[in-house]
């Protein structure tokens, strides 16, 4: 048996429960950086790269890690049952719509094929993730797995497409939907759209959300990054997506964001720099700047590249989806 998890963090724990099976934690972050193929010997040295880039991580190590991971999956079919472990949030679902078909077809007719998924649990207000269950509640989790049925691939696989695709026409299509054999897809689709630059801004919804906790009462790093996903229908960040995200606003030409000594390194960021919005950064949160338009550089959504010379889309709230404003 192989259990598939977006991370580490329930690994340990499904050992506790005492459930049986190799246990593999899948650490690409398909929400984030550019996906652009859906061939993953094209994706795997740009997604390292960028994996480098954006988190400070080592690129060789990572590109193994990612390799490793490919090479369980592909071999899944060896396996008497592949469990997949995934919740409703944007992170978890761009990685489900992209392992989900790749191991419908590893595991054909011969591997069970099962998922473990959930938005909420009894007793527990504000669910986040499993990392907040215990042993013996993710026991009980596994005994009532599901198996993935046919149509869920299917929807996952039309869903891949879209995300790869290197325009956000067919996502915003799969947004707009009212359902879906994998329920939590739309809504997982919206939030990735959410993530273009804003049409008045130029900022992505994490942008604004960490600017806005800046200006409000969390002007720490670790305080913004609680404040911002207090304001997320389904929390999906980690701490070190969000200070990347930060980090960068720091870092341009006119950055909107001004750190104290603590933070001269986006590593440094454990450390909880105090913030401060720059006269510029306050200018782009009124909506009087765009930063988009001044900034110069590049962003992937999926197969979508924004900026450095590209189609220039733009989210939209007055349509609730994704406007093409012309070429730079």
């Amino acid at each position: 048996m192989l259990h598939i998890r977006c991370g580490t963090d329930i690994l340990w724990k499904l050992d506790d429960a005492g459930i049986p099976g190799r246990k593999l934690s899948w650490s690409d972050p398909l929400c984030e950086g550019p996906v652009p193929s859906a061939d993953r010997a094209t994706l795997r040295p740009m997604r390292a790269a960028w994996l480098a880039r954006h988190y400070g991580v080592e690129r060789d190590s990572d590109l193994k890690d990612l390799a490793d991971a490919d090479r369980a999956v592909d071999e899944a079919g060896s396996e008497d049952e592949v469990v997949l472990w995934f919740e409703a949030d944007l992170f978890d679902q761009a990685i489900m719509l992209h392992l989900l078909p790749r191991l419908a077809d590893a595991c054909g007719s011969t591997t069970r094929l099962t998922l473990v998924t959930l938005h909420e649990y009894p007793g527990i207000r504000r669910f986040i993730g499993l990392g907040q269950l215990t042993a013996p509640q993710l026991g009980d989790l596994f005994t009532a797995r599901i198996d993935v049925p046919p149509e869920m691939v299917a929807a996952a696989r039309e869903a891949w497409t879209a995300w790869v695709h290197p325009t956000p026409e067919l996502l915003a299509g799969i947004a707009a939907r009212v359902s879906s054999p994998m329920t939590y897809l739309p809504a997982a689709a919206r939030r990735m759209l959410q993530e273009l630059p804003d049409v008045r801004s130029g900022l992505s919804r994490t942008e604004r959300q960490g600017l806005e906790a800046v200006a409000g009462k969390a002007p720490s790093l670790h305080a913004a990054f609680v404040a911002s996903q207090d304001l997320e229908e389904r929390p999906w960040q980690g701490d070190a997506m969000f200070f990347a995200t930060m980090w960068e606003l720091t870092q341009s030409a006119a950055p909107l964001l001004e750190a104290d000594s603590g933070w001269s390194t986006l590593t440094d960021g454990r450390k909880n720099p105090t913030l401060a919005l720059t006269a510029r950064g306050r200018a782009v949160l009124r909506g009087d700047v765009d930063y988009w338009g001044e900034a110069g550089r590049e962003r992937w959504l999926g197969g979508t590249r924004v900026g450095a010379g590209a189609s220039d889309w733009r989210w939209d709230p007055a349509i609730g989806g994704p406007r093409r404003m012309g070429r730079r």
